[in-house]
């Protein structure tokens, strides 16, 4: 089995807004039979991350409801030598918010998991034969986490669409795994609901099956800002919903090691 990506060419793509976005995401696959034993036929499902650098730490954002439910999570380096390469994820942690009024604990729909600092995937263009023939290493981004959406600034994101699995006719016992790499390029920012930004797209929704596996993508500004995680959207109205990263940075703060520890004073005194 090998995979034949039908998604815009990184090689051959000379705008940089779009090769940004292209190369800002990672593919996430979800396999319920043990990877590190053997490579199943196909994932179970699939969503789209993104790696930070932040606080001294490598870290994986997607989110909850995309890539934490469930065991079996890896995401995808890509091809070596005719074999196509994961790493599993095996310390996904979610964040939950405590309401004060009722003292109901639910669920953030956001998850993190730490990596190696020297990981890198790679972004892969392959040949009609499954070859590859050209790679280079997808982003690693270094946000703020302080930045708010503006209405003045152009947005986008990249996602992985849902796979489908096709016979190669050349090899009857072989199967290809085809997915498809989505871009949105040019999204404005309308409103906020509760942690949530909320983006239009320029003419119509595409279509919930054609963003589906999008789940956790990094919304990523043209002022360079990187302000949410695709979450969703509404057909109807034309939106895709992100969460808004700059709600949750105290989060990340206390889970990096950024922000001093609750235990300890936040001052003191002489």
């Amino acid at each position: 089995m090998y995979h034949d990506p039908q998604h815009w060419s990184v090689a051959k793509c000379d705008d940089t807004w779009t090769r940004k976005l292209l190369l800002s995401s990672v593919p996430l696959r979800q396999f319920r039979t043990p990877i590190q034993k053997q490579l199943p036929e196909r994932p179970d499902n699939t969503a789209t991350g993104c790696v930070v650098d932040y606080g001294g730490k490598r870290l994986l954002l997607t989110v909850e409801h995309g890539a934490a439910r469930g065991s079996g999570w890896a995401i995808e380096l890509g091809h070596r030598e005719g074999q196509l390469f994961f790493y599993p994820l095996e310390d996904l942690r979610v964040f939950g918010k405590l309401s004060f009024n009722t003292l109901h604990m639910s669920l953030v729909d956001f998850a993190i998991a730490s990596l190696p600092s020297r990981f890198e995937s790679h972004s892969q263009d392959f040949d009609e034969d499954g070859n590859v023939i050209h790679e280079e290493p997808r982003l690693v981004l270094t946000p703020a986490f302080g930045e708010r959406p503006k209405t003045s600034v152009v947005y986008g994101f990249s996602g992985y669409r849902l796979y489908e699995l096709f016979p190669d006719h050349c090899a009857p016992r072989r199967q290809i795994l085809q997915f498809e790499q989505r871009v949105f390029d040019h999204l404005e920012f309308v409103d906020e609901e509760e942690e949530y930004s909320i983006f239009k797209f320029p003419n119509r929704h595409p279509g919930d099956d054609e963003i589906r596996g999008c789940s956790g993508a990094p919304v990523l500004g043209q002022d360079g800002s990187f302000v949410g995680l695709v979450c969703g959207g509404n057909e109807r109205k034309g939106t895709v919903h992100a969460l808004s990263l700059w709600r949750f940075k105290s989060m990340l703060d206390l889970e990096t090691g950024v922000a001093p520890s609750l235990a300890e004073p936040l001052s003191s005194k002489p």
